[in-house]
């Protein structure tokens, strides 16, 4: 699936109900939300209370509980994304949760993905909710365990929609030329100042 420039791995059971990144697994019971956030500069992250993914975490749960009742939460730990299918340079940072209600049990993780091209400079956020209605799970007809595994499978998957980021001729040539018009700044900027000095 190509959603906001990155592509996911979603089982074809899925069915897109609205092109925003909200599917529905009808025979299954199951319901899946992708988010993809705006790219934010690192400086402004490392200013305010979302410095580290654990704190956006804090804030999604409290967001996504707001409206439910007798919430449990089961599972709040680090996540480690174990795939990188395009060879992306970027350091990635995760975090999982796991929410049972009286309504819903959900599965999510979040991840992070900073330094993004062209100047390294900025972090983008992405989200990944499976979520099942609290009866299919009581009835046996949804495992809890599996929700997270699908939400974990769909969370490795998530790489941006470009070539393989190491081919030479290939390698974020939008990055590149940045690294090079910024370096071309400096020397012209070190030439003004011996310029001035002398």
């Amino acid at each position: 699936v190509l959603h906001h420039a990155h592509r996911f791995f979603v089982p074809q059971s899925y069915r897109d109900q609205d092109h925003h990144g909200h599917f529905v697994d009808e025979a299954r019971s199951l319901n899946l939300e992708i988010l993809v956030q705006e790219c934010v500069p690192i400086a402004d992250l490392e200013a305010s209370n979302y410095n580290h993914i654990r704190w956006v975490a804090l804030e999604y749960k409290q967001s996504i509980t707001l409206n439910l009742t007798h919430v449990v939460v089961t599972k709040s730990s680090p996540y480690h994304k174990r795939t990188n299918f395009m060879n992306d340079i970027c350091a990635w940072t995760g975090w999982e949760l796991t929410v049972k209600s009286a309504e819903l049990v959900l599965a999510v993780v979040l991840l992070r993905r900073q330094c993004v091209p062209p100047l390294a400079d900025c972090a983008q956020d992405f989200s990944i909710r499976v979520s099942s209605p609290r009866w299919a799970v009581d009835e046996g007809k949804v495992d809890e365990k599996r929700l997270l595994h699908e939400a974990r499978f769909i969370a490795d998957s998530t790489m941006p929609d470009t070539s393989n980021c190491t081919v030479p001729q290939q390698m974020y040539r939008d990055f590149i030329q940045a690294g090079g018009s910024q370096t071309a700044c400096r020397q012209t900027s070190a030439a003004a100042l011996v310029l001035m000095a002398a």
